[in-house]
């Protein structure tokens, strides 16, 4: 079962790495689906808990809309890459999770991520990596990760907060 958790976060980052497009979405605007991303009767859009303007300040860059790369029933997972960007590989990507699932977020990021932190203080269970731009987050109904791909954040604390921000929107729902 956890090899299925891995799969929405595989076709993130590998569609961050290929540079492919697919759906897009904003915060101001409705999703459109590209071919085979969307599953029929998903309903989850993980671009509304992640402002544009938060991926930009994550990324130091400014990117194009998020991208909705996968979403079924389960998951879904949305994508900021930097605008004309000569590095391949940068991004904000943000996958959130229900179902199943959502109570071995942490365990599965501890895994991950060996130098994975607690986060305190936030009114939910987070770990974040130290070593890596990665946040982790478990409600009693969904999780969430957050990924800065291809750079280290400039400061690890800011971005922390940042992602806390996105993932306490999605575990809300």
């Amino acid at each position: 079962m956890r090899g299925l958790r891995v799969i929405p976060l595989l076709l993130a980052v590998g569609v961050v790495v290929a540079g492919c497009g697919g759906g897009s979405t904003s915060a101001d605007g409705p999703v459109v689906p590209g071919p085979g991303d969307i599953t029929s009767g998903a309903t989850m859009d993980a671009c509304q808990y992640l402002t544009q303007s938060d991926a930009e300040t994550m990324l130091g860059a400014a990117t194009g809309p998020g991208q909705l790369k996968h979403v079924n029933d389960q998951d879904a997972v949305c994508d900021y890459a930097p605008k004309n960007s000569p590095k391949i590989g940068q991004g904000v990507v943000l996958t959130v999770y229900k179902g199943d699932f959502v109570g071995q977020e942490l365990d599965n990021f501890k895994q991950q991520y060996k130098d994975a932190q607690p986060v305190d203080g936030l009114g939910f269970k987070a770990l974040r990596s130290t070593a890596y731009a990665a946040f982790g987050a478990q409600g009693d109904k969904r999780s969430c990760e957050l990924l800065l791909t291809g750079k280290k954040p400039a400061d690890q604390d800011a971005f922390a907060k940042q992602a806390a921000a996105a993932c306490a929107r999605a575990l809300k729902g």
